[in-house]
This record gives structure tokens, C-alpha cells and sequence, in this order.
């Protein structure tokens, strides 16, 4: 879950420095703390968890439930994830703007006109 946090970060970075995605200017760089610092930490912290998990199955006795409990949470959480993410629960995008493909951002906290 961590490493997708952090690539949506990253992800969403990418796509406001490209002019992809239009936001607050004051939001700019808060944008690119999140592109350059926190995106790529919480995948390096999920990458880090995930081996220190893969480690732990490895060494349990259990091996097989150990996996499909595992598996199951990663899952339930990642659809979750995506639901919210196709959902647009927490995006604060609104209307697209009138630039071709630019998606205007709304600054946190305040709903969509």
C-alpha cells in the first residue's frame, strides 16, 4: 500500500509539472515536495515492508496461510485504493478546464464548483 501511495505521489507530480493536471499556484510547491521527497519514500517504505513481510513468510512455519493473509489484505486494500482513486474520493479535481486535457485541481479542503 505504501508503494502505491507513493507512486500516485509521483504519478500525480509527474502529470502537474508536465501541465498535464492545472493547480492552485500556491499549491505548486507543495506539489513538488511530494514529487521529489514523499512520493518516492513511502515506495521506497513499502518496498522496505515488503521485503521485511517476504522475510517473516519465509521464516514462519505456516508458510501457506501466512501468504493468503497476505495476499487478501494487500488485495482488499488496493481495491479500495483504486475504487476511491476511479471514484475521485480525495482528488479535489474539478471540472476540466478549457485547455485541451488540462484538468483543473481545487485547492484541498474546498469542494468543486
Amino acid at each position: 500500500m505504501l508503494t502505491w501511495h507513493g507512486m500516485l505521489f509521483v504519478g500525480q507530480g509527474i502529470l502537474v509539472e508536465a501541465g498535464t493536471v492545472a493547480i492552485d499556484p500556491a499549491l505548486r510547491s507543495i506539489s513538488r515536495w511530494y514529487l521529489g521527497l514523499w512520493g518516492p519514500w513511502f515506495v521506497l517504505g513499502g518496498l522496505a515492508f515488503g521485503a521485511a513481510a517476504r522475510a517473516h513468510v519465509l521464516a514462519s512455519p505456516d508458510r501457506r496461510r501466512e501468504r493468503a493473509a497476505g495476499i487478501v489484505s494487500a488485495a482488499g486494500g488496493l481495491g479500495l485504493s483504486v475504487i476511491a482513486l476511479v471514484a475521485g474520493i480525495g482528488q479535489g479535481l474539478s471540472r476540466p478546464s478549457a485547455g485541451a486535457g488540462v484538468v483543473q485541481a481545487a485547492p484541498l479542503g474546498r469542494a468543486s464548483p
